[in-house]
């Protein structure tokens, strides 16, 4: 490719998937450990295996960089969660509401162990960069969460859920089910301490799901309602 002349650094080299997906790895491994302002992208471009050519050549700046990864995690959940309730009817079933987001939420982060420490670095330095993912995850997702805030607050003027804002269920939910893994480095030591084993496996995760999902029906539903 040539463009006024001069040869495209990169030549007609292409970042396919798989290569696009070890340069986010990367660089949420690099953003993670020193943050946006100490990260450089030397070490994303050796970490990933490519040309630091191709990494500004696909995400200009460090910044963009660091959005695009950003982007990724906050994406992955209601992405997920999109697929799951596509064309379900939950509206009557709050109890399905709930364990789907928290299911969805809890198996999207134990897959991806880099998100939640992405999660927490960002909010630990201010989470400005929200302000740039906002707009594009209620653009494309907005009305998936709109349904679910329609149906919380529905459940609660038929007197099935207590009342309140129903922001504050979707805080519970997020809240729960992100702190499994935001609490984990501490839990460690902790049960060492104790001495208490715990492993972070499938069952753990089920276990998790259940015990969450559990709070909600004792915690939510009015007392005509718990034993939905």
């Amino acid at each position: 490719m040539v463009k006024h002349g001069i040869k495209n650094p990169v030549k007609a080299v292409t970042a396919d998937a798989d290569t696009e997906k070890r340069i986010l790895k990367a660089a949420r491994q690099e953003f993670i450990a020193t943050g946006l302002n100490g990260a450089r992208m030397q070490h994303i471009a050796d970490s990933a295996k490519v040309n630091k050519a191709l990494l500004h050549y696909y995400f200009r700046t460090k910044e963009k960089l660091y959005e695009e990864s950003l982007k990724e995690v906050a994406a992955s959940f209601w992405e997920a969660l999109d697929k799951q309730l596509k064309d379900k009817e939950f509206s009557s079933d709050i109890l399905f509401l709930v364990r789907t987001m928290v299911t969805t939420l809890i198996r999207t982060m134990s897959s991806n162990p880099d998100f939640p420490r992405m999660m927490i670095r960002e909010v630990s330095d201010g989470g400005q960069h929200f302000a740039f993912l906002a707009p594009g995850i209620v653009g494309k997702y907005g009305n998936l969460l709109r349904k679910i805030l329609g149906t919380l607050a529905s459940a609660m003027e038929q007197g099935t859920i207590k009342k309140t804002n129903p922001v504050h269920y979707i805080l519970s939910i997020f809240g729960l089910a992100m702190g499994t893994f935001f609490m984990q480095p501490v839990l460690l030591h902790v049960a060492k301490a104790l001495p208490l084993k715990i492993t972070f496996n499938d069952k753990f995760y089920n276990d998790r799901i259940d015990s969450i999902v559990e709070l909600f029906r004792g915690g939510i539903f009015t007392k005509g309602e718990r034993n939905v």
